[in-house]
């Protein structure tokens, strides 16, 4: 499967909604009046996303010759950046997968492993961005892991140290992770 479309499959499953692949909204031109496209948009939730190659980021690279074509794409993806902005549209970076990650169809452990890590970096992007995510959504992919972290924590203490300090140590692996979500839902 090609990186940007299991990118927008995640977007699809995480908000049960479309995600059009190369759309091109009118008012997404570039300095010279040349139309720019999202690799997926939705207009109604208002969230666009851009899977973003090396291309973006290294120059010299397979799809630019010149540091001047080069910086014209890096021109266009800051001018995408303001424009979603300016019209309150969510626009999501997602950065290149390792092509070893989906070349590795043979062992779907760490194809599955990736897949989980890519869905887990969408969403805390969307809540960085102060998107809600759907409950059942976020409670699949991050919230059981806190919890999971936050038991292991708790057994290992309390095996060394015995179980009259589970209630605290509770508390004191709770507490830095509200404070946390906290501080990313409030930023």
């Amino acid at each position: 499967m090609k990186s940007e479309t299991l990118v927008r499959t995640l977007f699809e499953k995480i908000y049960f909604a479309d995600f059009t692949k190369n759309r091109k909204p009118k008012w997404l031109v570039n300095q010279f009046g040349h139309q720019l496209e999202f690799d997926g948009y939705n207009e109604k939730l208002k969230i666009a996303f851009e899977h973003q190659g090396l291309q973006h980021y290294k120059f010299p690279n397979k799809f630019h010759k010149t540091r001047k074509q080069f910086n014209i794409q890096q021109e266009n993806d800051n001018r995408k950046r303001n424009l979603c902005r300016r019209r309150g549209i969510t626009l999501i970076e997602i950065p290149q997968l390792s092509n070893r990650s989906i070349l590795i169809r043979n062992n779907p452990k760490i194809y599955t492993t990736k897949y989980y890590n890519l869905c887990k970096l969408i969403i805390f992007k969307l809540r960085k961005s102060r998107r809600q995510i759907p409950k059942e959504i976020y409670n699949t992919y991050i919230s059981s892991d806190l919890t999971v972290k936050k038991k292991s924590k708790i057994t290992t203490f309390k095996n060394r140290y015995g179980k009259k300090f589970g209630i605290t140590i509770c508390i004191i692996f709770t507490l830095p992770i509200f404070a946390l979500w906290l501080g990313n839902y409030y930023e």
